[in-house]
């Protein structure tokens, strides 16, 4: 199965869809920030990211704007967040 990052700084909403994934037979490592995140892609080497926009620390975009520029830049990031609005979407696929 695939190697999961999560990223996010909702302790009981991270821990639950590492619950969830696990349970599916994923293999999952978790971040509590886009910082803790970007040492967890060096440390995990993770097949997919599952990243928040709203976290302390470094958020969502700026884990990109960093994840984008590194040697793991081929590892693919899906956003998961309340955010909704267009000029919300946009930034996020820059």
């Amino acid at each position: 199965m695939a190697k999961i990052l999560i990223i996010d700084d909702e302790t009981s909403l991270r821990e639950t869809i590492c619950e969830l994934l696990s349970y599916a037979g994923h293999d999952v490592c978790d971040a509590q920030n886009g910082m803790e995140g970007l040492e967890k892609v060096k440390l995990f080497v993770p097949d997919l990211i599952l990243c928040d926009i709203m976290m302390p620390i470094l958020d969502g975009y700026g884990f990109m704007e960093k994840h984008n520029i590194s040697a793991y830049s081929t590892i693919p990031v899906i956003f998961l967040t309340a955010r909704i609005e267009l000029k919300d979407q946009e930034k996020a696929t820059l």
